[in-house]
């Protein structure tokens, strides 16, 4: 009989231990929740919001060739912007460039990215900013063709705003796209100094001014590992404890004091990788 009654504690024992260490989900949600606010951007009106303004900005299509819009070509050699299909489509968009400069100078911008009210849906809108972007671009290229580098530095700066506009919000993909706006800024610059070389000091210390970073790469890619690492652990939690799945629906892990088994083991290891991640960078 003294068998059966080891067996029978040392299951109640391993239970009342488990349920010790075990995490709990609803005071990992709530803390989860109040990180998630504690990092999400702070409302802005309407009409001193860049994010709101970009949206009114409408390109004149170019009237040839889909495949040679002017505004994606904006590394070739310098003749190319000779070209009467590559004036015509500049001039054309001459009010709509400085409706992007304007815009790009805002001081404010915020994408309505709330992770608590719903997942971000902005990917046509990030992909017409960076068409934006690519304008600015073959502003600077035509402008530099023509010897206006002061021109031409104004408008790569701008390209550098908007990616600065972009990193207002603190996601992985927002960043993703600042990068490639900025990457198309100083492929722009290089092409420019090659074909069109400026001569002056001024000229020069302005394209530099142009490409400089308000943040280094680095850290801001730490504060999106950061974020990212902050809204899984909400979206894990809220499964969990039921506050984000919907009406029917059973969390991820069994109920009961052997959740923890999963769960609290789980939520562990996934937490400690993204600081490990972060540690790394």
């Amino acid at each position: 009989w003294t068998l059966p009654l080891t067996a029978g504690l040392c299951v109640l024992v391993f239970i009342v231990m488990l349920r010790g260490t075990a995490e709990d989900a609803r005071a990992n949600f709530e803390k989860s929740r109040q990180a998630v606010i504690a990092l999400t951007p702070k409302p802005i009106p309407k009409e001193r919001n860049a994010a709101e303004a970009y949206k009114a900005i409408a390109i004149v299509p170019f009237k040839g060739n889909p495949n040679d819009v002017p505004h994606f070509w904006t590394e070739s050699a310098g003749v190319y912007f000779d070209r009467p299909a590559v004036q015509d489509h500049w001039r054309a968009n001459a009010a709509v460039i400085a409706q992007i400069q304007a815009v790009a100078r805002m001081a404010e911008c915020n994408w309505g990215y709330d992770q608590l009210k719903a997942p971000f849906k902005g990917g046509p809108q990030l992909a017409q900013l960076r068409e934006l972007a690519s304008l600015l671009a073959l502003d600077a290229r035509c402008r530099a063709h023509q010897g206006d580098h002061a021109g031409a530095a104004k408008s790569l700066k701008d390209m550098q705003r908007i990616a600065a506009h972009l990193r207002t919000a603190p996601s992985l993909i927002h960043e993703m796209i600042a990068v490639a706006i900025e990457s198309q800024g100083r492929d722009a610059l290089e092409a420019l100094t090659y074909w069109d070389t400026p001569q002056r000091e001024e000229e020069l210390l302005a394209y530099r001014e142009s490409i400089r970073r308000e943040k280094d790469a680095f850290a801001r890619m730490i504060e999106c590992m950061r974020y990212e690492s902050t809204i899984s652990l909400y979206s894990l939690d809220g499964a969990q404890s039921g506050q984000l799945l919907p009406q029917g629906k059973r969390a991820p892990f069994p109920s009961g004091p052997f959740r923890s088994l999963n769960y609290s083991s789980d939520r562990a290891c996934f937490a400690g990788m993204h600081d490990e991640m972060v540690a790394l960078m």
